[in-house]
């Protein structure tokens, strides 16, 4: 989809840097998140699934690519990121799927206007033997009323005029939790989108464009695809115990 304003422009960012498009990230995958750097606001890439700095291993990382915003400053692997490491996450928008009779039905969630959603997210940078690994999460809140018959919770989504708050390392927890509230309804639409975007081998355009059920054959996935990943159909669905 085209967006309004280029990615750089609208978050700000001191040095862009090129980056390769995704239409289906999995947990454990690589995105970019944008945090504060030492000269302003930078993106980087970082692996989906929060592994926090004192875990023993990573082994956890894909139960952590969510984290609820009612409890985000009291989990443990949380709490030292939400007051220290908040970043952004820019898409063009999330999948989210629908039950149906015999069947479900995937759905693509996206400003109307236009524009890359900022999702709340969080990360952190773990160490062992030397070698770095730096992780994020996304917070996630109760749904609006435009996508509650899909699932109770979305992810939490920045305005555009509290980018600075949420990335500041001194706003207050007061402030902040100000900010973790459900999107406003009408600045989102959604539409029916092809189920080939349950296989996570398949990343491109296609996966995001609206998609009538009944128009054409839905494409098979080759035998030699990934397998369906359970966290990528249902990305906001755990109430993670922590």
């Amino acid at each position: 989809m085209e967006h309004a304003v280029p990615i750089a422009e609208q978050f700000g960012l001191v040095d862009p840097v090129p980056f390769t498009p995704r239409f289906n990230l999995a947990p454990t995958d690589e995105g970019i998140v944008v945090r504060l750097g030492a000269s302003g606001r930078e993106a980087a890439t970082l692996r989906w699934g929060l592994v926090p700095w004192w875990s023993k291993d990573r082994a956890g990382a894909a139960k952590m690519i969510n984290a609820r915003s009612e409890s985000v400053g009291e989990k443990r692997a949380f709490k030292d990121a939400f007051h220290r490491q908040r970043c952004l996450v820019p898409m063009s928008g999330f999948f989210e799927w629908k039950k149906l009779e015999k069947s479900k039905q995937p759905y693509f969630i996206h400003a109307k206007d236009g524009s890359y959603l900022a999702a709340a997210g969080l990360f952190d940078r773990w160490k062992h033997e030397g070698v770095a690994l730096e992780t994020f999460t996304v917070l996630t809140t109760s749904s609006n009323d435009a996508i509650r018959s899909l699932h109770d919770r979305m992810p939490v989504f920045v305005r555009p005029e509290s980018y600075s708050e949420w990335l500041d390392p001194q706003t207050k927890v007061v402030r902040l939790l100000e900010l973790l509230t459900p999107y406003p309804d009408e600045l989102i639409e959604l539409w029916p989108v092809n189920p080939r975007v349950g296989t996570v081998a398949n990343d491109d355009p296609s996966l995001i464009v609206r998609y009538e059920p009944n128009a054409e054959l839905v494409v098979r996935p080759s035998k030699r695809a990934k397998p369906v990943s359970k966290d990528q159909l249902a990305l906001f669905e755990d109430d993670l115990k922590v």
